[in-house]
């Protein structure tokens, strides 16, 4: 363990502590006070140099400054530990194990600025500068540019946004080699998953989804049928039909646009399944069904055309659970105590508990239908 003695700054107190760090906690001994302790994956964002250090927690900012000779070796270590840690708590870590990539990163016209990187199977968490991790999808991700020449990656999302990583010197072909295979693997993971649940869509068609229909995507059926036509009926004969919502999924669909409604597929590579879901809006209300697991209600939302975006950006995650989404944050205790920190601090999960309005229980189908028509007439206290 680290220890040594550095000035500390907080809300409501300055001056000279010991402090130590353990590589998941940082403690801090103000002299004649209790010591504090700050574990890192409560942490929303790391900024300073090699003797200044300065994070975030609960919307207030610390600082240890005047680190001395101890200040390069604790900031490595932090930069090191904490992207997997904050990432953990706040759900969005991949699957694998992560490759670590200290690199500069920027966005459009903003500046370069430091940033680690954690190369998952299925994710990249982008610990930059001053900011909380966020994680980019591999899934979301179109396509990837290497400059040999200026040593940096570009990568380029299916909605047109992206980023660039420059000064990797010596690393930069072995991450955007890593990148390559990690896109090339989901991409092979995917095209499993439909020709397991789309056996009777036209192989022309199943070729034409693989590289764009990837896990947690949520698509237009307009866009899968202009790609693979047909696959509308695939998906209620194949995929909805094995599942417990097939009447639900009909009952969404029957005068649906093909523009408002959504179709998306988790990854669940570990218990060998990917449920599908369904999203299907009506001017600026939503119904997110699970058609393929029993045990979830309908979900009713409200927004805009954010919603498809926020709505795969859970799907991605791999750790979507019902009471992560619903339940308010104070019940969020005990054996789901690790849910209250992405439900508070996550952005994506955030906006989309503001956009809930309700859930539809599936008792009996007749209730359920006149609640969802009911919601369609504009009533939302259903």
């Amino acid at each position: 363990m680290m220890q040594s003695t550095a000035v500390f700054s907080r809300p409501g107190h300055f001056g000279r502590v010991d402090w130590e760090f353990d590589d998941r906690t940082i403690y801090v001994s103000p002299q004649g006070m209790p010591m504090e302790m700050y574990p890192l994956r409560q942490i929303s964002d790391f900024s300073g140099d090699d003797y200044t250090l300065q994070f975030g927690l609960g919307g207030h900012k610390f600082t240890l400054s005047r680190l001395g000779a101890e200040g390069p070796a604790l900031r490595e270590r932090l930069l090191r530990r904490w992207p997997q840690l904050r990432a953990e708590a706040l759900c969005i870590d991949g699957g694998g194990e992560p490759e670590h990539f200290t690199t500069q990163y920027s966005t459009g016209d903003q500046p370069l600025r430091p940033c680690t990187v954690l190369l998952y199977d299925d994710v990249m968490i982008l610990a930059v500068e001053g900011c909380d991790v966020t994680p980019v999808y591999l899934s979301s991700v179109s396509h990837v540019v290497r400059d040999e020449s200026a040593y940096s990656v570009s990568f380029v999302r299916w909605n047109r946004t992206g980023g660039t990583f420059s000064r990797m010197g010596v690393r930069t072909d072995e991450f955007a080699s890593s990148l390559d295979e990690a896109r090339r693997r989901l991409a092979a993971e995917g095209a499993s998953v439909l020709s397991t649940h789309l056996p009777t869509l036209a192989p022309s068609a199943k070729a034409a989804l693989t590289a764009r229909w990837l896990p947690g995507e949520m698509i237009p059926l307009a866009a899968l049928e202009a790609g693979a036509p047909g696959i509308g009926d695939a998906l209620i004969t194949n995929w909805v039909a094995t599942g417990p919502r097939v009447h639900e999924a009909e009952a969404l669909l029957t005068d649906a646009s093909l523009d408002m409604t959504f179709v998306g597929y988790e990854r669940r590579p570990d218990a060998g399944t990917s449920p599908l879901w369904l999203l299907v809006g009506r001017d600026w209300e939503w119904f997110l069904e699970n058609v393929s697991d029993g045990d979830f209600a309908t979900y009713q939302l409200s927004g805009g055309p954010e919603v498809p975006s926020l709505v795969g950006m859970l799907l991605k995650s791999q750790r979507f659970t019902r009471e992560a989404l619903y339940l308010p944050l104070e019940q969020l205790t005990g054996a789901r105590q690790d849910l209250a920190v992405p439900a508070a601090e996550l952005p994506f999960l955030v906006q989309l508990r503001e956009r809930l309005h309700g859930r539809i229980d599936h008792d009996d189908f007749a209730a359920w239908r006149e609640s969802v028509n009911r919601i369609d007439q504009g009533d939302r206290s259903a």
